[in-house]
């Protein structure tokens, strides 16, 4: 967390290490890297909505920026990026007090995945909290709940495994 008041709430005693935000040419570069150099530069505008979610949600860490430039990277048109950028804004009203913070960062994340690996994210929650799930485990139990159909076996372990990436 970047907060100090998040992991005292976790009522944990736990060592705080302060790691400082990227520099924002290193942002950019990580973020360019996640959604494509042609993308960015196809359109100044998409590259304006970039900055804004470079600075202002994922706020240059790496963690965000990563798993925000990979949500962004199927989006190639400046309607698109708009459409994103418009969702980023509605979702951060959707969490009082966290203002533009990582939880609407996770939720575009997850709208763009499709609807089987939405299923299978959202079943994770069957398990406690902390657990440690083994992923052939989570494989198996997808596969018993029909959210994995392939033809055989092996196929069916290798489709988990991508959805698990």
């Amino acid at each position: 967390t970047r907060y100090k008041e998040v992991c005292n709430r976790m009522g944990r005693n736990c060592r705080l290490v302060r790691l400082d935000c990227l520099a924002s040419d290193d942002a950019f570069a990580l973020f360019s890297e996640k959604v494509g150099l042609e993308t960015l530069n196809s359109d100044h505008r998409i590259r304006k909505i970039a900055e804004e979610i470079i600075n202002d949600y994922c706020q240059r860490l790496p963690l965000a920026l990563t798993a925000t430039g990979a949500a962004l990277s199927s989006k190639k048109t400046y309607e698109e990026w708009v459409v994103a950028d418009r969702n980023l804004k509605k979702s951060s009203a959707n969490f009082p007090g966290m203002g533009k913070s990582f939880f609407p960062l996770l939720k575009l994340s997850y709208d763009n995945l499709d609807d089987g690996a939405k299923r299978c994210f959202l079943s994770c929650a069957l398990w406690p909290e902390n657990y440690s799930i083994c992923s052939e485990e989570l494989i198996e139990c997808w596969m018993g709940l029909g959210f994995i159909n392939e033809v055989d076996i092996s196929a069916a372990y290798s489709h988990g495994c991508h959805v698990i990436n």
